[in-house]
């Protein structure tokens, strides 16, 4: 019976359990705004618990806001009660469990969040589950492209328009984590997320992009907790080990880019693809259709059933060509603001369209000698980009 109410409310979310602390070492943080007062730019340091910790105290007003319209839209869209659907999905799921084998410091964090802020950690950790509550639901829209260079110095750059339903517009935030080993990793996402793109200076960066038509599984690791697994690798191998090892829980495409070169990975609950995108050495570029991975769920062949164009495109969007076009002949010493250009275009007046109406943002991560960060909070057509130094 669940399982036919969670295909018709087309989200999926877990409770978690609650655990004891000391009072953290590393307690204040700091929490700026941009000039322009768009972006929240938060800086938390030590454990994970500890940054967490921090994470929640500076931000408990918006994090009860966030929250707040994530509840009221799982009531709109799966006519259920918040409380119920989260009571109900309990029972039928493990990714929490996913995320206590490959990533319990992820778990730690959310509990110095839930600590800090006096959200309940169930409703946190459901707030991790952005591409899980979207991945059942194939009448659902994501409009995320990315595209990368590897310049001839060897290092790249990469950068994407992230783009997600309207209610989260407004809740832009960068949470910078001084690590203990004295990296800083930045994470791009909203007030009590763990984040859901992101780069760490001198290691690695990832770009994502959801693949709705391919298999999702309820036992994997949340889109989520692979980006921040993937941040906390030290360099492009260990990023891309980590991606081929985990159980994946939705279909999802992985731009991973460092000092040393880039790769691009589609996954889904039972492939994991090295992807080509194209035919210059060098470049990728990606939307929201798979381009390798054939392990479609079983809902998107139902619907591609009498479409054998379909289910042989992936569902195709009208982006892709733009980046395409975007890339022909371009050199490979282009610097950001090429990039950032590229975010910026408007290739007409429809919805699909690089730059469009659900960007929340689009970011650029230069891996050159000088790593560097660049954020434009809001859609990027619309709102200029600002660099976010790592030191």
């Amino acid at each position: 019976m669940f399982h036919w109410i969670l295909s018709l409310s087309l989200a999926a979310y877990v409770l978690g359990g609650s655990s004891c602390h000391s009072t953290a070492q590393h307690s204040s943080g700091d929490l700026t705004w941009s000039q322009d007062s768009l972006l929240r730019i938060v800086d938390v340091y030590g454990t994970p618990y500890e940054r967490g910790l921090q994470h929640g105290r500076l931000l408990k007003e918006d994090i009860g806001r966030m929250l707040q319209q994530v509840r009221d839209d799982i009531r709109a869209t799966t006519e259920m009660s918040p409380d119920s659907f989260i009571t109900a999905f309990l029972q039928d799921s493990g990714y929490e469990a996913a995320m206590q084998r490959w990533t319990p410091d992820l778990l730690e964090e959310l509990r110095g969040i839930s600590e800090g802020s006096g959200a309940p950690y169930p409703d946190l950790l459901m707030h991790q589950l952005t591409d899980e509550y979207w991945c059942h639901n194939l009448a659902q829209e994501h409009h995320c492209s990315s595209l990368a260079i590897i310049h001839p110095e060897g290092h790249a750059t990469s950068a994407q328009t992230l783009d997600v339903t309207p209610f989260y517009h407004g809740f832009q935030t960068a949470v910078r984590h001084h690590l203990p080993d004295g990296s800083v990793m930045t994470v791009i996402g909203f007030p009590g997320h763990l984040g859901t793109t992101g780069m760490r200076a001198g290691a690695v960066s990832v770009n994502v992009n959801s693949l709705l038509q391919l298999d999702w599984s309820t036992q994997g690791l949340p889109v989520t907790a692979v980006v921040r697994g993937v941040l906390a690798q030290t360099n492009l191998a260990e990023a891309e080990a980590f991606v081929q090892q985990v159980n994946h829980a939705s279909g999802q495409h992985y731009l991973l880019a460092a000092p040393n070169g880039a790769s691009s990975w589609e996954c889904s609950a039972g492939e994991v693809v090295n992807c080509v995108s194209s035919t210059t050495e060098g470049h990728f570029l990606h939307t929201n259709h798979p381009l390798s991975c054939t392990n479609y769920s079983d809902a998107y062949k139902i619907v591609a059933a009498e479409n054998e164009a379909l289910l042989a495109q992936g569902y195709p969007c009208a982006r892709f060509p733009v980046l395409e076009a975007s890339l022909q002949g371009v050199p490979a010493q282009v610097d950001a603001t090429f990039f950032q250009e590229v975010l910026q275009q408007r290739s007409d007046e429809t919805w699909d369209v690089i730059s469009n109406d659900h960007s929340f943002a689009g970011v650029v991560y230069q891996h050159s000698a000088t790593p560097a960060l660049f954020i434009a909070p809001g859609k990027p057509h619309e709102v200029a980009f600002i660099p976010l130094p790592f030191q």
